[in-house]
């Protein structure tokens, strides 16, 4: 049977169809090609933010290292005796006696028992006070203090620009550490450097097996008991009022950390010892800060 031809006018409507159906397909392909393309750009430069957020972390992390080395191989790290048990709990420098030569001091008329820091405030900044060292983590830095507590949140002990910043006791502390509770503050590294492993001692066998810790100013090497991990915000009167000007007694601090540590020591404390409280920030909760406190001995 041969095939039946359509009229004119029905076959030029049958063209126009296939036309539509040729225009819609060829419009829905175009469609599909821009998103497409959409798509790879974000996916790309996604990808690429990534990357370069990656790369200035690491950056960061590295600067901080490089930092760190160049102040312990120019010699401004003390000397510190690592015998960290009770029977090392003594003035490293004892007094001379009438057969020794008397110990140097400062232009300040002060016994200079770390030469190395009374070096690096001359060559380096006056702002540097000391070394702060604890075991099995990686805090083994100098620590500075500033005219406030903004200073050193990003800027090194060279005063450049530095991400990780420094170590650095609040600037309403006395730097010979005659508070009753002294605090040193540090950015928490995702690397964990600075104070990142201070987290380390909410661990119940880190923080039994790590008591001690060290710390050197000019005058003096003072040995670390540590005897509280705690959690609190930001704004707690109780840990950071003893030096932002509220009324709490040092019993009142003593026996709030007693209460709300999640870890605690006994060491019999009283308001005539002197605390160092090392803070950094935390992130199980909003203005979250871990604090880890020490008596100085």
């Amino acid at each position: 049977m041969s095939k039946k031809k359509l009229p004119p006018e029905i076959k030029a409507f049958d063209d126009m169809d296939y036309e539509k159906q040729g225009n819609k397909k060829t419009k829905s392909t175009r469609t599909n090609r821009i998103i497409s393309n959409i798509l790879i750009v974000v996916f790309a430069s996604t990808f690429l933010y990534s990357a370069y957020k990656l790369y200035s972390a690491n950056q960061n992390y590295v600067e901080e290292a490089k930092f760190n080395e160049q102040i312990k191989d120019a010699g401004f790290r003390p000397d510190f005796d690592f015998d960290l048990t009770t029977d090392s709990i003594t003035d490293p420098t004892p007094a001379p006696t009438e057969d020794e030569t008397p110990l140097p001091t400062d232009d300040k008329g002060k016994v200079v028992r770390n030469p190395s820091i009374v070096r690096a405030k001359r060559e380096i900044t006056e702002d540097f006070v000391g070394w702060l060292v604890i075991p099995n983590t990686k805090i083994d830095y100098a620590f500075m203090q500033g005219a406030d507590n903004e200073k050193y949140l990003r800027t090194s002990i060279y005063g450049t620009y530095l991400f990780a910043g420094s170590l650095f006791l609040d600037y309403r502390c006395a730097n010979d550490f005659s508070n009753f509770n002294s605090i040193i503050y540090g950015h928490s590294m995702n690397n964990g450097s600075m104070f990142g492993q201070l987290k380390n001692f909410k661990n119940a066998n880190f923080f039994n097996n790590n008591p001690y810790g060290k710390l050197a100013i000019s005058s003096a090497t003072y040995t670390l008991e540590i005897f509280a991990y705690i959690d609190i915000p930001a704004d707690d009167d109780i840990i950071y009022g003893t030096i932002y000007g509220y009324s709490n007694s040092a019993t009142t601090f003593l026996e709030y950390v007693k209460t709300n540590a999640r870890h605690y020591r006994e060491l019999n404390l009283t308001e005539n010892d002197h605390i160092l409280t090392l803070s950094t920030c935390g992130y199980d909760f909003d203005g979250h800060r871990i604090v880890v406190l020490a008596r100085i001995v």
